[in-house]
């Protein structure tokens, strides 16, 4: 409740600046209303002010891998590509987890505008994680897999 009207006393305010602003006109002694800016404080994860003395905040971060990095094919062959989710601490998540991971294709040659017809990508059940390219037509790729969160990897693949 006292979260509710101090947001509503602080509404107040701002509109009875902008209302005095107005009536002042546009004299150059008018009050500018500037919306204040929020702070925030930064942390390591509930421990220590973000020190490093937390064993709980590594700084390597969630990364993720796939393997190999670039690969060559002939049309109508095809290869595997093996991604891998790691944990903040830098530790392989298993491949049952429950994580999803996105696959795409981008063509190197810019007047392709899309893979289909030349590459298909095929995540591989029940762990999703690996996935199986075959390759349709000659030409260069990349080959990327996202987890959802902001992480994505690359791979080149060449058909000839």
């Amino acid at each position: 409740m006292y979260a509710k009207r101090l947001g509503l006393g602080i509404l107040t305010t701002m509109a009875a600046m902008t209302l005095a602003a107005c009536d002042e006109g546009s004299s150059p002694t008018a009050p500018s209303v500037v919306a204040p800016r929020p702070l925030f404080a930064r942390g390591g994860n509930g421990g220590n002010g973000g020190n490093g003395s937390n064993p709980n905040n590594v700084s390597t971060g969630v990364h993720i891998t796939m393997l190999p990095s670039s690969m060559q094919l002939a049309v109508g062959g095809g290869g595997w590509f093996k991604v891998t989710l790691y944990d903040r601490r830098g530790s392989a998540l298993p491949d049952n987890d429950g994580s999803l991971v996105w696959y795409g294709c981008t063509p190197a040659d810019p007047a392709i505008q899309t893979c289909m017809g030349f590459l298909s990508i095929a995540p591989v059940y029940p762990n999703l994680r690996d996935a199986y390219v075959s390759a349709l037509a000659a030409g260069t790729f990349t080959i990327w897999a996202d987890d959802g969160a902001g992480h994505r990897v690359y791979s080149t693949v060449t058909v000839q």
